[in-house]
């Protein structure tokens, strides 16, 4: 344990351990935040600072740009659709888009598993079976409450959006750094932890009557 305990700390934003249909879509997500392919980062980066314009800027609602949108690709589409009636070509000749049963059957069946895993995992912090986690939960809860005195649910997604798309670029280039600081930070809060945990009584009925007899 001590041996366990002594070696650094090494932070991985790319491994996400999970086997299932979903692991194709994660990988695809890990790759556009690292800008593997910098067009479709850079693209989708744009598409989404655009969306966060025109709501916060322009003051549009999720609901009215969701209409402008739709109807502006249904404009476009029958006006493509005439053009091409006009010019002798049949319009609407290639077969619509259509969802693959069985894939979305698994990646259903895919997506309730995590669920469940997660309600395993929230009611072992709800039941104290894991103190560490509700200490970090805590935490976490305490600096989104502080946040979100600070600003509205918007910029928070915007602040939310530009962090998912600059800090894993960051930390492939500053990897051996940020290993090294989270090292620290790490035995620090371990520290703090053991220091909590020497503060609350364990529970020695049970101990206490053994000992008697």
């Amino acid at each position: 344990d001590a041996k366990e305990d002594s070696e650094p700390f090494y932070a991985d934003f790319t491994t996400t351990g999970r086997r299932g249909p979903q692991d194709g879509m994660m990988r695809q997500i890990d790759e556009i935040l690292r800008w593997k392919d910098p067009k479709i980062s850079g693209a989708i980066l744009f598409g989404g600072l655009n969306f966060f314009y025109l709501t916060i800027a322009k003051g549009y609602t999720y609901v009215a740009l969701a209409s402008v949108l739709l109807l502006f690709n249904m404009l476009v589409s029958i006006v493509t659709s005439l053009v091409a009636s006009w010019q002798g070509q049949t319009p609407g000749s290639k077969e619509p888009f259509q969802l693959d049963k069985p894939a979305v059957i698994k990646t259903v069946s895919a997506v309730i598993d995590e669920v469940n895993k997660f309600l395993k995992w929230h009611s072992d912090i709800l039941a104290g079976k894991n103190l560490i986690t509700a200490l970090q939960i805590v935490g976490g809860l305490f600096v989104t409450w502080t946040l979100g005195t600070w600003m509205d649910g918007q910029t928070m997604l915007l602040i939310a959006f530009l962090v998912a798309f600059s800090a894993p670029l960051a930390y492939e280039k500053n990897k051996t750094l940020v290993n090294q600081k989270l090292a620290l930070a790490k035995t620090e809060i371990d520290k703090l932890i053991e220091k909590v945990q020497k503060q609350i009584p364990k529970a020695g009925g049970a101990d206490d009557g053994k000992k008697a007899s």
